[in-house]
This record gives structure tokens, C-alpha cells and sequence, in this order.
């Protein structure tokens, strides 16, 4: 037994010291840093096509989609925007997202303000943590807006996958593994962009978990009969999981994911006073809370909502209040200027913005910053 533990022993401090050398040699060649994993490759160009769009994105130097911006100052005020598809402008242009239509707004409206979107697509709390820490901070921000979502808070991670990301958090070698993990989910993407019909084929298996195979049959097949077969993310997301969605708006204060959100967002609270940043959570609304049509096209895709879910806060919107209220952080919450257009402000057949809700949501937040004495007016 003796022998049996003494080689045991041996195989595990062998083991370490391997990836301890791996470790450093990640290190000294300056490859797969803590930040990789969230952000796209530098001087990246790709095509997104779905349901609604066919674009082309261009990353900066950083893996970020924005211009190149020098760390050293040239602006009075400098703000960071952080977050996930809707702040990155999926589905427009780069000029017609946000971030860039704010930029527009306060050069007319403020002193010497310079925007710098540090979003990524499918970034969620986690991300933006890494993404303020890693890059953000950088370029030593006046004020931190961290763009939030009701998906923000449905993600409940594995003990082991929350493990992964906070190792990866200072450690090359897991951020390695979560690379590798993330190339293989981009390459199922890809397979689906390529062939449509294995990525619905997918979702109605998917849909099976929740629907007779036969309703999932016609729910797919009407949907592709009035939007086509391209890839859409509101249908990948409603058929794979409709409860979690459905939480986008009915966030659960009980749930794993809103303590998993909690965490972060007070992690980047903490970051923010740390460096100096006023610190903003602005809310995007869910499509379903704004226009009938949304309402409509989820319940297509088997998912009802509450009838007062086009009149009534969200809980997500009033969890994060006063969340946000607790940590003493700014909130902008656009959810009523946004219903007092109603129509036209989202894709047909998607859950982001589009060019008129980039514009809005622009407008919001500029008057929000100024009138609540962030940035001073001309």
C-alpha cells in the first residue's frame, strides 16, 4: 500500500510541475491571456448572416469592433461601454450601433467626451467583468456603462464550468481550455451557417424537451415558411430553452443565475470605485416588453407571456434597480421611452435592436448622462 501511495505521490507532483512549465511557457511566449477568451481575434473580419442581416464585423487591434484608441487621453471624459451583442451592434453597421451613435450625440451635446465599446457577442456577466479588468480599465475611464439583459441573469454554470472561468481568470493554461472549448462551439456554428437545414433539424430535437414532436414540427416549419431558413438566435433560444427565456423579463430572485449576476455585477462595482469610474447599468429592453409583434413571434415559437408583460417593470428591470441602488450605481432603464414608440425599433424576426433602436437607445442615454450630472452640457 505503501509503494502503491509513494507512486501516486510521484504522478501527482509530476503532473503539477508539468503544468506549472506549461504555464510558463504560455507565459513567456505571450500567448492565450486571461482576456482571450472573451473578445474576437485582432484584425478579424467575418460574415454574420441570420435571419434578419448579412454583415461583415471588423475587429480593432484589441479583438474589439470599434476604431483604434490610444490609452493616453485626448478627450475630457472618457466613457467604456461594456456588453454583449446589442452594445457590439450585431445585426448594423458599426456607425449605427449605439456606442458609435453615442459618440455622435455627445460631440454635438458635451465637453470633449470619447466613447470605447469593449463589447463581445454572447458575453454575458462574467465577460464583462473580464472585459472592464482586462481592457477597459486600460483606458483609465470616467464612467463604466455596462449594457445589462434578462439573458444576463438566466445562466445558471456548472460548479465545474464557474471553477474553469475563475482559474482562467489568471491562469493561460485554462484559458487555453476555454478557447479550445469555444473554437469547437464555432465550428458547430459555422456548420449550421453553411447548412440550415442541420441547425433547425437541431432545434427541433431540441424543441422535443419541451413539445410533442409534432408541434415542434410545425412550429419550424411555420417559422421558416414566414422568415426563411437562416440562422435566427430568438428561435435558437426560445426552442432550446423557453423557461430561460422567459426569465429574460420574470428573472427569478431565487435562482442561481441571479446570484451568479449579482456576483459579478458587484465584482465590477468593486473594480469601478477601485480605478476612480462612476458606473452605470443600462438596461436593453426585451423585445416582448416593447412591441406586440415580439409578443407575437415568441408565442409562434411556443412561448406565451403574461398579457401584462407589455405594460409591468420586468422583475429583472426591478431586481437590478435595486441592486443598483444598493452598490450605489447609476441606472438608465429606457423601458419607457422605448414603449412610447412601440413598433420599429427591433428586427422582424430577431430579439436585438435595430438601427432605430440603436438610435433611441443612444438619444436615452446621452440625455440620462447629462441630465444626471455625468458629463457637462455646451
Amino acid at each position: 500500500m505503501r509503494a502503491i501511495l509513494t507512486k501516486l505521490g510521484i504522478m501527482a507532483v509530476s503532473i503539477v510541475i508539468g503544468l506549472a512549465l506549461l504555464e510558463c511557457g504560455l507565459r513567456i511566449l505571450g500567448r492565450y491571456p486571461p482576456i482571450a477568451p472573451h473578445v474576437m481575434p485582432a484584425g478579424a473580419v467575418f460574415r454574420d448572416k441570420e435571419t434578419d442581416w448579412d454583415i461583415t464585423y471588423r475587429t480593432n487591434s484589441l479583438g474589439l469592433r470599434d476604431i483604434e484608441h490610444a490609452y493616453p487621453r485626448t478627450a475630457t471624459k472618457r466613457i467604456v461601454i461594456i456588453g454583449a451583442s446589442a452594445a457590439f451592434g450585431q445585426g448594423v453597421e458599426r456607425e449605427l450601433a449605439y456606442p458609435a451613435l453615442l459618440q455622435e450625440l455627445l460631440i454635438k451635446r458635451s465637453d470633449s467626451t470619447e466613447v470605447i465599446n469593449v463589447s463581445a457577442i454572447g458575453a454575458g456577466p462574467e465577460n464583462y467583468y473580464m472585459l472592464l479588468r482586462e481592457i477597459g480599465l486600460r483606458f483609465h475611464p470616467d464612467i463604466v456603462v455596462v449594457n445589462v439583459f434578462g439573458r444576463d441573469a438566466a445562466e445558471s454554470p456548472s460548479l465545474m464550468k464557474r471553477t474553469l472561468r475563475a482559474l482562467s481568470h489568471n491562469l493561460r493554461l485554462f484559458s487555453l481550455v476555454r478557447i479550445v472549448n469555444k473554437r469547437l462551439s464555432d465550428r458547430r456554428s459555422a456548420e449550421f451557417a453553411a447548412n440550415p437545414d442541420r441547425f433547425w433539424e437541431f432545434l427541433r430535437d431540441r424543441c422535443a424537451s419541451f413539445h410533442s414532436a409534432g408541434d415542434c414540427r410545425d412550429i419550424v416549419g411555420h417559422f421558416r415558411a414566414s422568415h426563411g431558413s437562416s440562422m435566427n438566435m430568438l428561435a435558437a433560444a426560445v426552442l432550446s430553452d423557453p423557461e430561460g427565456v422567459r426569465q429574460w423579463v420574470d428573472t427569478d430572485s431565487t435562482s442561481e443565475g441571479w446570484s451568479y449576476f449579482v456576483a459579478n455585477i458587484t465584482a465590477i462595482t468593486r473594480l469601478c470605485k477601485e480605478h476612480g469610474a462612476k458606473m452605470v447599468l443600462a438596461f436593453m429592453p426585451e423585445g416582448a416588453q416593447v412591441d406586440p409583434r415580439q409578443v407575437a413571434l415568441e408565442s409562434s415559437l411556443g412561448l406565451q407571456r403574461s398579457p401584462s408583460v407589455l405594460l409591468e417593470p420586468g422583475t429583472f428591470q426591478v431586481l437590478v434597480t435595486h441592486l443598483a441602488n444598493t452598490l450605489g450605481v447609476g441606472v438608465y432603464n429606457p423601458l419607457g421611452l422605448f414603449r412610447s414608440r412601440i413598433h420599429g425599433l427591433f428586427f422582424e424576426a430577431d430579439l436585438h435592436i435595430d438601427p432605430a433602436g440603436h438610435r433611441l437607445f443612444a438619444e436615452g442615454l446621452a440625455t440620462y448622462l447629462l441630465e444626471q450630472g455625468y458629463l457637462t452640457s455646451r
